[in-house]
């Protein structure tokens, strides 16, 4: 009689080579998120011409980003812990479904309310989706490079932002802002073949279904050729841990001290990264005083987060996230502080403005990989969707101040000195939050905490 072999699947990315169906699946990851990208800001760049078409004025227009916000928060909160238990594969592929499609009803609404109701949808999707992309990159990522993988799948997001940009301009010179909303949506549609063929699904999560082995066993054959037939196969001890409420299991013990200073972490964050990205234009004008010039640093300082992301990874693969996060968020704060006191020509503002976009949405785009270097692999959609959702509170509150201060006719020297205190404060928590959290980016030895 033929004895079985046992598998553990939580250690296969770990023992075996990186081959190009694992590559595959990032590549699929970057690009489902560099999709969200685009049908999350092409609102931003259609909004001047979507107010003049309709006779309203561009503060009326303010509600489709705070909606986009909201729906942003309530999706990473609830959809993200669902991955948990149900799979990210389901759920990325539905929501894709969702984007698409109310991306391409934006294309027919008449209304300001119309297409709030909408960007509220696609918040929602968006926001689901991202945690738990995270969550099947981090597990089928080797552990030694974990956070340089999700690093650079997450870049997709600020790419597809970009692109949308691009989209927008290209096709506004010949078409109408309806005819960009029918691209945008079109996008995530065309992508759903490729998903349903290639995305596979969480081990964990297909190991607790009924029959699950089957599922297991054949996704870990698709992704890792050369293993047995018959194989028995297992992840650490999740088999034996289910819930029906995951949220709860990352507040059990000493988690949940972890996860209140990772949400504060990410709140001063984000808030830090929107107060930034939304009044960049405005402060460049009020300094400079070209439309032009303010579109160009902002571009480079978008730029300057896909490298600061791809940066910030490789270097918290090496020396582990308590060093190079909080030096980042000291020095963060320190080139706010230099460029809300100094005095520069165009090209240094290029420099400065690289090197903002560097050290703070790059920064955000390594803290993104941060709870799946803190949480056993069964909890990484969880925990990053509880870190985000809690997060983009400070993304409603970070444009609201900076709009408060300068129509209170703050100096730009002061709006900036102010928000240099945001990563300051979220370093002083990643400082308290080493102490209760391992130093090991290895997600097994979250079991200690």
């Amino acid at each position: 009689m033929k004895s079985e072999i046992t598998i553990d699947a939580s250690v296969l990315p770990d023992e075996q080579p990186l081959q190009w169906r694992r590559i595959i699946v990032f590549l699929l990851i970057f690009l489902t998120l560099a999709i969200d990208g685009i049908d999350t800001q092409v609102t931003s760049y259609l909004a001047p011409t979507i107010a003049k078409d309709w006779g309203v004025s561009k503060a009326a227009m303010g509600i489709l980003f705070s909606v986009g916000l909201a729906g942003s928060a309530l999706g990473a909160l609830t959809l993200g812990a669902l991955g948990d238990t149900l799979g990210p594969r389901r759920i990325v592929i539905w929501l894709t479904a969702v984007i698409g499609v109310a991306t391409l009803a934006m294309a027919y609404v008449h209304t300001v309310e119309q297409l709030a109701a909408l960007r509220f949808v696609t918040g929602v999707g968006v926001g689901g989706s991202l945690p738990n992309l995270v969550a099947l990159a981090s597990q089928l990522a080797p552990r030694q490079r974990r956070a340089t993988l999700v690093t650079m799948t997450g870049c997709g997001f600020p790419v597809g932002a970009a692109l949308a940009g691009l989209l927008s301009t290209w096709l506004l010179a010949s078409h109408s802002w309806r005819d960009v909303y029918l691209a945008a949506g079109a996008f995530p549609l065309l992508l759903l073949p490729l998903m349903l063929a290639l995305l596979p699904d969480s081990i964990p999560c297909l190991l607790r279904r009924r029959n699950g082995q089957v599922g297991a066993a054949t996704t870990l054959r698709r992704l890792y050729p050369g293993l047995p037939v018959d194989c028995h196969v297992g992840w650490g001890g999740v088999n034996a841990r289910t819930t029906r409420l995951p949220l709860i299991t990352i507040f059990q013990g000493r988690r949940a001290i972890v996860s209140m200073l990772l949400s504060g972490i990410f709140f001063l964050s984000l808030m830090n990264v929107y107060f930034l990205a939304n009044w960049l234009p405005e402060l460049l004008q009020r300094a400079h005083g070209t439309p032009s010039e303010s579109l160009i640093a902002t571009t480079v300082f978008n730029f300057g987060g896909v490298a600061g992301a791809l940066l910030f990874g490789r270097f918290i693969d090496a020396f582990g996230y308590r060093r190079v996060l909080s030096i980042g968020f000291v020095c963060c704060a320190a080139s706010m502080f230099v460029l809300a006191n100094g005095q520069f020509d165009f090209q240094l503002l290029l420099v400065a403005a690289f090197t903002g976009g560097f050290l703070v949405l790059g920064g955000q785009g390594a803290l993104n990989a941060l709870p799946s270097l803190l949480y056993p692999s069964d909890q990484h959609s969880t925990a990053t969707g509880w870190a985000l959702g809690t997060g983009r509170l400070g993304s409603v509150l970070g444009p609201a101040l900076a709009g408060m201060l300068l129509s209170a006719h703050w100096t730009n020297a002061q709006v900036l000195m102010l928000a240099a205190l945001l990563p300051l404060g979220a370093a002083t928590l990643l400082t308290v939050l080493t102490r209760f959290a391992p130093s090991s980016t290895d997600s097994s030895t979250t079991k200690t905490l």
